[in-house]
């Protein structure tokens, strides 16, 4: 990326997306540590509100389509390829996401979108979008994604995205960072380390 790219903020819709996605999977994987892992006097949080906002801000910003169709072709890993042949990835599959994206852009356009929330009223447990005639009582298109289902889509986005149309590389590890470990001094105790992407 060069230096008149990132001033001027010109960037390709692949590369915007590859941003979004780098920063939310980031933020995600803090969350999960967060919950796991509290500390301080800290709120509450939510890792399934957290899911539900990235796949929202994925279908409202971003050309899922056009991005999912292009990967199809890209050789990923084999656990990677083997979330990518699952029903909500393949376009042909009626009850799958990705097959009902336009109707949930349209569903958050009308603002027919909502959390499904667990007992205590603030874990997030789903994610539910519908769509229905004017004035009518009953919607005429409905989905509703569970927690479990939710998060392997976010997952499996937040993996698969990066490397739309530009594969990324992580360098090596050099023999220096090996020699590196996460030790704590003697007598003190250490807070768990947060997850590196």
């Amino acid at each position: 990326m060069s230096d008149r790219q990132t001033r001027e903020g010109t960037f390709s819709e692949e590369q915007r997306t590859r941003f979004t996605t780098l920063a939310v999977r980031r933020n995600l994987s803090h969350v999960r540590w967060r919950e796991v892992n509290p500390y301080g006097i800290t709120n509450p949080v939510s890792v399934g509100l957290q899911l539900a906002a990235t796949l929202l801000l994925w279908i409202a910003t971003s050309p899922l389509e056009q991005a999912m169709n292009e990967l199809d072709g890209d050789p990923f890993n084999p656990k990677l390829k083997r979330h990518w042949g699952e029903p909500d990835f393949q376009p042909d599959h009626p009850e799958g996401l990705r097959a009902n994206l336009p109707r949930w852009r349209e569903a958050i356009a009308q603002g027919k979108v909502e959390m499904v929330l667990g007992g205590d009223g603030w874990h997030v447990i789903g994610l539910r979008a519908r769509l229905g005639e004017p004035g009518g009582d009953s919607p005429v298109w409905e989905m509703t994604l569970d927690r479990e289902r939710l998060e392997f889509i976010v997952d499996t986005l937040a993996w698969a995205l990066p490397f739309w149309r530009t594969p990324i590389t992580l360098p090596a590890p050099s023999a220096a960072d090996a020699g590196h470990s996460e030790k704590t001094r003697k007598g003190k105790k250490g807070n768990p380390a947060e997850p590196r992407d």
